[in-house]
């Protein structure tokens, strides 16, 4: 390996390290959990207002759907991107 080649692998190396930084950026600025665990959420109340429109003697389902749409909405809610100071 001459002396060229070495400072063209590490020319390549830094681009490529910079490059990849900025996707990683990107990405996790365009990355939203909340969003898509309240659609979830919404959901599961759905889903437990028409178990208990189709059997309303039966009210397992319905408080089944009805936990995991809380749960669902809480982790939104934890998962949310916080303010910064």
């Amino acid at each position: 390996m001459d002396l060229n080649d070495f400072i063209f692998s590490k020319i390549l190396k830094d681009r490529l390290r910079v490059n990849q930084q900025r996707i990683t950026k990107t990405v996790v600025r365009r990355m939203r959990l909340d969003y898509a665990l309240y659609v979830v959420s919404v959901i599961c109340f759905v889903l437990a207002g028409a178990a208990q429109a189709v059997c309303p003697v039966a009210p397992t389902s319905t408080a089944v759907m009805v936990i995991l749409g809380l749960i669902f909405a809480g982790l939104g809610y934890w998962k949310r991107p916080k303010k910064k100071e």
